[in-house]
């Protein structure tokens, strides 16, 4: 919009213009109809102020004939994610203790621990739950093109990977969200410090959404960038998945459960 304002000779672009409007001028859109109650709520209070409404449908009176989960329910054993209860857990984030790789002659970054832990579960969800309703979602272009890769060499070939900017609009039944970065400690979030890019890598989900990063090395360097602001969505959402008494399970995923072929970089 503010590129067509230059181009159209305004001043400023007409979404801007309402966006700085007094609110008695503006109508919040505050019903979500996409995700499930559980995983509005992360979105509704981290981004907007506790206000989003769930769709009162996203709940399933009979969590039984919910074929996805059901799919998560047989998978997570399989796959040994630890103490989850898909009826009642809708989201969940598994720390990696992995740290990324620069992209060679570039800037982009990828996470091979983070990749191998992912593939892993990918192909254990595969055994359950249609290829169809699965979407991997990296913070990297560089990241995203190994996970790629990855899952080729285990011959997944049908589950969608794309970059958090180009997910934008779309949705999944089950979200893989991929966190990648261990940047130097004033900020080891790289990309993902963006609100914009977390509020989308968040919100694409409708039934599950999965989250892995490394928050061992996040919470080694707390002291260093806790008190910057442009922070602190990060810094709330890791206080979130730290609370013990809120619907989720935080669980360190298990080195030994990588797949075997993909225990070298991929």
């Amino acid at each position: 919009m503010p590129k067509f304002a230059g181009v159209s000779s305004l001043l400023i672009s007409v979404l801007d213009y309402f966006t700085d409007r007094p609110l008695g001028l503006r109508l919040r859109l505050n019903h979500n109809f996409r995700s499930h109650e559980d995983i509005v709520h992360i979105v509704s209070d981290l981004f907007y102020e506790s206000l989003l409404v769930p769709d009162p449908n996203s709940t399933i009176a009979n969590p039984a004939a919910d074929p996805i989960a059901f799919g998560v329910q047989v998978a997570l054993p399989t796959m040994s994610w630890g103490i989850f209860r898909p009826h009642v857990n809708r989201w969940c984030f598994f720390n990696v203790n992995s740290h990324c790789v620069t992209e060679e002659g570039g800037t982009s970054q990828a996470n091979p621990g983070g990749i191998n832990a992912i593939a892993t579960s990918v192909r254990g969800l595969l055994q359950y739950v249609p290829a169809s309703e699965i979407a991997v979602v990296s913070i990297y272009r560089f990241d995203r093109d190994k996970m790629q890769k990855a899952l080729k060499a285990v011959s997944i070939r049908n589950v969608e990977c794309g970059t958090v900017d180009s997910f934008e609009g779309q949705e999944k039944s089950i979200i893989i969200l991929h966190f990648v970065a261990t940047g130097g400690p004033d900020n080891p979030f790289g990309f993902v410090r963006d609100k914009l890019r977390l509020c989308v890598g968040l919100s694409r989900s409708m039934r599950y959404l999965f989250m892995f990063g490394n928050l061992t090395y996040w919470n080694a360097h707390k002291a260093n960038w806790s008190r910057r602001k442009n922070l602190r969505y990060m810094k709330q959402l890791i206080e979130t998945v730290d609370d013990r008494n809120g619907p989720i399970a935080r669980v360190q995923y298990p080195a030994n459960k990588i797949i075997d072929e993909l225990a070298a970089n991929p």
